[in-house]
């Protein structure tokens, strides 16, 4: 099976916390507690959806749906994104300097918490800014490299005035499942 890495590019207001992501024939904002999403070209077709939703979306309008129930054990969509993506690097150990502002080390999952009785090894790596920000982590199961991924954070300070697009362009969806086919739960 091939797989093709989740693509994503995004801003986010650090000071609402609101956040705008763009991924391949979609977009997905969050304005406080709701969810907007526009879905274009070749994903409309891909994603189940009730047929109005789906004439709204292919006539250029959003969806609005509330926040996951489960988002705080969801990476996107828990309350410290794009923040909660640093923590792997935080806890890892090990780490060793690799280059002058760039470091490697291990992030170790303990399953038990999910009932399983075994530990899972990431390697990490990290480089930061000349502020000491980080600029890109990267994360990959140690026994399948291949299924990695790549968070790259660039930009700070810039302004991101992100909000909720004209309500005559939206209809609701209570309906999250278009997230699934989005690969975003």
């Amino acid at each position: 099976m091939n797989y093709e890495p989740l693509d994503l590019t995004g801003i986010v207001n650090a000071q609402t916390g609101n956040w705008e992501i763009h991924g391949k024939d979609y977009v997905v904002r969050r304005v406080g507690l709701d969810l907007y999403i526009r879905v274009t070209g070749d994903k409309l077709h891909t994603v189940l959806m009730p047929q109005a939703s789906a004439d709204h979306l292919a006539a250029g309008g959003w969806i609005r749906s509330p926040l996951p129930p489960f988002r705080e054990g969801a990476s996107i969509f828990n309350d410290n994104f794009p923040w909660n993506l640093a923590n792997q690097a935080t806890h890892a150990t090990a780490a060793t300097a690799v280059g002058n502002r760039s470091f490697a080390g291990t992030y170790t999952v303990d399953e038990a918490d999910s009932g399983l009785t075994s530990t899972k090894e990431y390697s990490v790596s990290v480089d930061l800014d000349e502020q000491g920000r980080f600029s890109e982590i990267a994360l990959a199961d140690v026994g399948r490299p291949d299924l990695g991924v790549v968070t790259t954070f660039s930009d700070f300070g810039v302004s991101a005035d992100i909000t909720a697009p004209p309500t005559s362009e939206v209809v609701d969806q209570d309906d999250l499942s278009i997230l699934v086919f989005l690969e975003l739960s």
